[in-house]
């Protein structure tokens, strides 16, 4: 697929752009998307810094810093409903983290489940898309 288009690009004080239809004079000739983009970017002298956020939405993916709470929240909780009694003691000693980290989450307990834990992270995440 090709894109025909020509540039205007304009110095105001701050940069901006214009895309312009393509007329025949040719400044700029069919390029690929990419090539484009690649050449605006260059021009301007910079990149457009987007979130990736609606796309980890849609496609059904966790930030990396959502993901890591996930995790410790689920550990933890393992390791407070483990038959191993040491664990089970190190888990107590652990958990004022849970509750600071659930918190951020509202998850109150270590009695809530392992859905109702991906279910509550998944929904701040949802919050701030």
């Amino acid at each position: 697929m090709t894109f025909k288009i020509r540039l205007e690009i304009t110095q105001l004080g701050s940069r901006s752009l214009k895309l312009v239809p393509f007329e025949s004079s040719g400044v700029m000739d069919s390029y690929s998307p990419s090539i484009v983009t690649m050449a605006l970017s260059c021009v301007i002298c910079g990149v457009w810094w987007e979130s990736v956020k609606p796309l980890q939405y849609y496609t059904a993916t966790l930030p990396i810093s959502y993901f890591i709470d996930q995790r410790k929240l689920l550990f933890w909780k393992k390791l407070a409903i483990h038959n191993n009694n040491f664990l089970v003691s190190l888990s107590r000693l652990l958990q004022n983290r849970f509750y600071a980290t659930g918190s951020l989450y509202g998850i109150t307990t270590m009695l809530a489940s392992v859905g109702q834990i991906k279910s509550a992270v998944w929904s701040k995440f949802t919050e701030t898309v």
